[in-house]
């Protein structure tokens, strides 16, 4: 049986973007050797993510740019739906930095099928 395709597609992602407002920006540069993530404040701006990072985050972001910025939406386990975009993170100004929506991988569980067994003849 072929799998289910969960992406959205361009258009699907550009208004799951645009309506989202907040995400968890993950980073991996500084002194911690471990990855750091924190709740950031993100717009979408034509085809990058524009998120507003905390001062800690700025310093790892100059230390390694590569970042993730995780999107998701799950009003219950059939209705999750995300993005995980990955990208070089370039500063902006002061508070922002932008990530380019270059590597995107996306999701709907909404799409997915639900597998059931076929009735019991009578029941």
């Amino acid at each position: 049986m072929p799998r289910e395709t969960i992406g959205l597609d361009p258009e699907e992602l550009s208004a799951f973007l645009g309506a989202a407002r907040w995400a968890v920006l993950v980073t991996g540069g500084g002194a911690d050797p471990h990855p750091g993530g924190e709740l950031v404040e993100l717009a979408l701006d034509g085809d990058r993510l524009v998120v507003w990072p905390s001062a800690g985050a700025q310093a790892a972001i100059d230390a390694e740019a590569r970042v993730c910025v995780i999107v998701e939406e799950q009003p219950d386990y059939a209705g999750i739906k995300g993005a995980l975009v990955h990208g070089v993170a370039v500063r902006l100004d002061d508070d922002r930095v932008a990530v380019p929506l270059d590597e995107v991988v996306s999701f709907d569980f909404a799409r997915l099928r639900v597998n059931q067994l076929p009735s019991a003849p009578g029941s």
